[in-house]
């Protein structure tokens, strides 16, 4: 399916390298004026390229015949954030960086996202709501008279007093509760979790899957730690890839479905990255600042 908000980003995308290089060509500026004053996602699209492209550390090469040549690999490159998933992140009230980031949801309620995360609140007459667009965040709601609820997706979660997790996956999203109980609801479905049960909806609620987890294994990237148990590569890097810049790509189906149970500090990114990685016969090829690549040992890279 065609989908208008990759076109945007294409759009902007094309716009920008056009100006780089042609830098004080009239009506390439003009092109770009009108593209930015369509809308305010478009605008926003033109923006998050050049914020892109500025934190890069990127700098105009002085011989203007390599302009070209440099455009067209950044091009390929930021290909992969046309179609990623940061791009939620600039309609959101609140991001946290590459960092982990505590907030107060009210007087006595906090939330800690992880890093790479980024969230929405809306405060309506009964109910609070907090969209979760990407990332993970941890809640720790005191018992209150108002509702709140916790959007990812087709998920919501509703929750008057509890504690408990919330994430992005690469295939769903999942809540996990630490204490308490929470109310899970999706479009085909809802059930009751308590301490210690974890839901994970797989994409456009798809299918569920619903397990049990130690409850103190929950939300460890709080304290710079990653506990899984049979759990995929692929989900693995995905948390570790919030602490990194750019994107890590996983150059084989196999590595991202291999499941592995182990326990990762996250200090360190990137060599938690390549521990993993080791544990399945691969090895991690840094590109920075736009790209991770997980790719096997064998494969001639």
């Amino acid at each position: 399916m065609d989908d208008p908000r990759r076109r945007l980003r294409a759009e902007a995308l094309e716009l920008f390298l056009a100006l780089q290089e042609h830098p004080r060509d009239a009506r390439r500026l003009r092109a770009k004026e009108r593209f930015c004053e369509q809308s305010t996602e478009a605008r926003r699209a033109y923006e998050a390229i050049v914020a892109t492209w500025q934190t890069s550390g990127h700098l105009r090469p002085r011989r203007r015949r390599v302009v070209p040549m440099a455009a067209a690999a950044i091009a390929a490159v930021m290909a992969l954030f046309i179609a990623s998933d940061f791009w939620p992140s600039l309609n959101a009230d609140i991001a946290s960086g590459r960092a982990t980031k505590a907030i107060a949801l009210d007087a006595d309620s906090t939330i800690t996202l992880d890093a790479g995360t980024a969230l929405s609140t809306d405060d309506a007459a009964g109910t609070q709501t907090v969209s979760l667009a990407e990332g993970a965040a941890f809640f720790d709601i005191a018992p209150r008279d108002r509702q709140l609820d916790v959007v990812a997706d087709d998920l919501v979660v509703t929750v008057i007093g509890t504690r408990f997790s919330v994430e992005h996956l690469s295939d769903g999203v999942s809540v996990a509760v630490q204490e308490g109980q929470v109310q899970a609801v999706w479009t085909e479905g809802s059930v009751v979790l308590q301490t210690g049960d974890r839901l994970r909806l797989l994409e456009n609620a798809t299918a569920q899957v619903l397990d049990t987890v130690d409850p103190g294994a929950i939300a460890a990237w709080r304290s710079d730690r990653l506990v899984v148990s049979d759990t995929t590569f692929a989900e693995v890097a995905a948390v570790i890839d919030r602490r990194l810049p750019g994107r890590v790509v996983i150059a084989s189906g196999t590595i991202a479905e291999a499941r592995l149970t182990a326990a990762f500090s996250l200090s360190d990114p990137l060599e938690a990255l390549r521990a993993a990685a080791a544990a399945k016969d691969a090895r991690v090829i840094a590109l920075p600042p736009f790209l991770t690549v997980v790719a096997p040992n064998d494969l001639g890279l």
